[in-house]
C-alpha cells in the first residue's frame, strides 16, 4: 500500500471541492434549461430548431437575461433575439 502525503491528500480533497462546485453549477444551468424551456414551449408551442439550438449552447447568464425576458414578451424572438439569417427561410 502506498503512502499519501498531507500534501496530496490536500490536493485531493481540492479537487474533488471543485469537481462538486463544478456539478453543482451545471445541474443549477440544467435546471434553469429545462423551466425556460418548458415555460417557453407553453406560452409559443413547439420550439424551432433555431430557437432550441440557442437554449443548447445558453450560459446561465443567457437564461436568466432570457427569464426575465419572457415575461413580458409576446413572440419568442422578443426572448431569444431574432432569427438567424439561415433559418429565416424555414419560418415564412
Amino acid at each position: 500500500m502506498r503512502f499519501v502525503s498531507s500534501l496530496e491528500k490536500l490536493a485531493i480533497k481540492k479537487g474533488m471541492e471543485q469537481g462538486m462546485q463544478q456539478g453543482m453549477q451545471q445541474g443549477r444551468v440544467e435546471g434553469s434549461l429545462y423551466i425556460l424551456r418548458q415555460l417557453l414551449e407553453r406560452r409559443f408551442g413547439q420550439l424551432p430548431a433555431w430557437a432550441e439550438s440557442r437554449l443548447t449552447t445558453a450560459t446561465q447568464a443567457d437564461i436568466e437575461a432570457w427569464t426575465a425576458t419572457f415575461i413580458g414578451a409576446n413572440a419568442i424572438e422578443e426572448v431569444l433575439g431574432a432569427v438567424p439569417a439561415s433559418d429565416k427561410r424555414s419560418v415564412n
